[in-house]
């Protein structure tokens, strides 16, 4: 946990700390845990490998450094309250973030650290990982449902919050067929040629679907000249 620190006080200098305040505050609200903090202190956990809200208390260790850590249900109670007009507007404060952050990078001597491949700088390109998932579904009486290889019936999708492909529930061991949508970044804050960058999937074993291939690269847009 104390190797989150730095995050976190990246987070605090930088305003996303302070936006996200912001962006949760109610006028008739004022709790005794900032809802700023405890989502970031939140989405740090996350980082660390938290898996459950209760992850949360593992900050404690910390205290001495960071003060109070808010309860469990606190952090249940931080999550209620995030609603659709507060979710847009926290999205909005990590935009700000990610415009500030890309910034700095992009007026190093030496740029803006776009990923290589194969000795390529793809430069103006969004690279986009995705792994598989599974997502349990209920198959009571369903024609050839089997297991996923993790047992249970479901789907295994390759997720990423840009960009989605799924398939039918199938054995385990199977790929799942592809449905992709266009691969493209839409975030006017992304560095690149007038706002706008191309977008390249990146994906695990997972993807290694004839379908899923063949669907991608007809998809890919690379950046406009």
């Amino acid at each position: 946990m104390a190797g989150l620190l730095p995050v976190r006080l990246l987070a605090e200098r930088a305003g996303l700390t302070a936006g996200i305040s912001a962006a949760m505050r109610r006028p008739d609200h004022d709790p005794d845990y900032d809802r700023g903090q405890v989502l970031v202190d939140l989405g740090l956990v996350q980082l660390a490998g938290g898996q459950a809200i209760g992850d949360f208390q593992a900050l404690a260790h910390l205290e001495k450094l960071i003060g109070p850590v808010a309860s469990t249900p606190t952090v249940w109670r931080s999550l209620d309250e995030a609603d659709g007009l507060r979710v847009a507007r926290i999205h909005q404060a990590v935009c700000r973030f990610r415009r500030l952050w890309w910034g700095m990078l992009k007026s190093r001597p030496e740029g803006f650290p776009w990923l290589k491949v194969a000795g390529r700088e793809l430069t103006g390109i969004t690279v986009i990982d995705l792994d598989a998932s599974v997502v349990k579904v209920a198959s009571d009486g369903k024609e050839n449902a089997k297991p996923t290889y993790k047992g249970g019936v479901g789907f295994v999708p390759s997720l990423n919050y840009r960009l989605i492909h799924g398939g039918r529930a199938k054995r385990a061991g199977q790929r799942p067929s592809a449905h992709l949508c266009t691969v493209r970044s839409k975030d006017p804050n992304a560095p690149g040629r007038r706002g706008r960058v191309g977008g390249m999937p990146r994906l695990s074993a997972a993807g290694s679907d004839r379908v899923v291939l063949t669907a991608t690269i007809r998809r890919w847009e690379p950046p406009s000249s």
